[in-house]
C-alpha cells in the first residue's frame, strides 16, 4: 500500500508543500499503474492455457448475459 501521507511529509520537509503535492501525485499515478501490471510469472502462466483461459472468458459472459 502507498501511505502518501507519510512520503508528502517527508517531501514537504525537503522540496516544500507545492513540490511534495506534484511528487505525491505523480507517484501514486506511477504507483497505481505499476499496481494493476501482471508480473512475467503470471503472464507466462497465462500463456500456457490459452484456451483454457478463452473458454472460461466465454462461458462466463455467456452466463452473464443469459443472467440479463
Amino acid at each position: 500500500m502507498f501511505n502518501a501521507f507519510k512520503y508528502f511529509e517527508e517531501f514537504r520537509e525537503t522540496f516544500g508543500e507545492e513540490a511534495a503535492l506534484k511528487l505525491i501525485w505523480l507517484a501514486s499515478e506511477i504507483y497505481e499503474s505499476l499496481s494493476q501490471n501482471v508480473t512475467k510469472t503470471e503472464f507466462n502462466e497465462l500463456k500456457k492455457r490459452p484456451l483454457q483461459n478463452y473458454l472460461i472468458q466465454n462461458i462466463s459472459h455467456d452466463i452473464a448475459r443469459e443472467k440479463l
